[in-house]
């Protein structure tokens, strides 16, 4: 199970917390403006977002590693959406995004925040049972399990040949927070994640959900990064099966194919079928079209029919006695 501690350092136990639920992880290429996501705002849809992505979208769970300052100030500042954070990430100080200037706010200020530790090496067989969540690899490590060292690496700690002796590929490094948000929605009892927004390629104009430009490198970066995380996560998806965690795609053009495709409808009609239909109230929100009448006087209600009952007429006693399974 893995480890999670909350803003005074106490172990927090929230692991199945969630257990046997559907969830929705949005990861924020431009498709996931395609979709209703009002739909997402349905009761009993739950929702991850990672880094930017709540700049779209607002998620109930969020998870980060990167620098904080790369991230929006409302995502912080919004005590709906919890936030998951490497504990390292404590003390560092906020930026704000429209100022574009240094805040006296530290992220662990925020609330609510829950502390989570990264791992970095993949090893698929302890993905779903170790302490922390897997990032990816360190710069020398090959996914393959490989550790370059000594007179291998250069001055960066990075590895002179970037093909691994062992595996004789490029597979060093790549690290993906959707790894992380795919670990943690399964730790947190989710055994149903839909992929929203895995567009799985980049380019000059076709970067994220939300406004966003990527110099030549980060945008070469990225489209290798997808290519490795079809190879792990074709790796993981036996185990993950295994273990009842379903992982599908809600994107049919997505360049992740890892995973079998689920239309998003479909998807939200699953998440939702033990719920009662929704309607839209006078304010535009989603919520349950359910009958309330009478609920609080009922058992009050029930107990003078009774009565009724026995001074003939109407349900008797024996029968009220009969209903509560006395």
């Amino acid at each position: 199970m893995a480890k999670f501690k909350a803003f005074d350092g106490r172990e927090l136990n929230i692991n199945n917390f969630y257990r046997g639920g559907h969830c929705f992880l949005l990861v924020n290429g431009p498709s996931l403006n395609d979709y209703d996501t009002k739909e997402l705002t349905r009761p009993g849809i739950m929702t991850i977002g990672i880094n930017n992505g709540p700049a779209a979208f607002r998620p109930n769970l969020w998870i980060m590693a990167d620098d904080n300052t790369s991230f929006v100030k409302s995502i912080w500042l919004d005590p709906k959406i919890t936030k998951f954070v490497p504990e390292g990430k404590k003390g560092k100080e906020l930026y704000d995004n429209d100022k574009r200037e240094w805040m006296d706010i530290k992220v662990g200020d925020c609330a609510p925040v829950v502390y989570y530790e990264r791992d970095y090496k993949f090893e698929p067989e302890k993905w779903l049972t170790q302490d922390t969540l897997n990032w990816g690899c360190k710069a020398h490590i090959c996914a393959c399990g490989y550790e370059a060292s000594g007179d291998e690496l250069n001055s960066k700690k990075k590895p002179k040949n970037k093909t691994c002796p062992k595996c004789n590929e490029q597979r060093y490094g790549k690290y993906n927070i959707m790894y992380l948000a795919v670990g943690l929605a399964y730790h947190l009892g989710f055994r149903t994640l839909n992929i929203l927004g895995a567009d799985f390629h980049m380019s000059k104009d076709h970067t994220y959900a939300f406004e966003q430009k990527r110099h030549r490198q980060a945008i070469t970066n990225n489209n290798n990064q997808y290519i490795e995380a079809n190879r792990r996560f074709d790796t993981l998806r036996p185990i993950f099966e295994k273990a009842g965690f379903s992982v599908r795609n809600c994107y049919k053009d997505s360049g992740l194919k890892s995973f079998d495709y689920v239309p998003f409808d479909q998807a939200i009609q699953e998440a939702t079928a033990s719920l009662p239909p929704v309607m839209t109230d006078s304010w535009g929100v989603l919520k349950c079209d359910e009958n309330t009448a009478d609920l609080y006087d009922r058992k009050h209600d029930e107990k003078e029919k009774a009565k009724r009952g026995s001074q003939g007429g109407g349900m008797t006693l024996d029968d009220f006695l009969r209903m509560k399974g006395k």
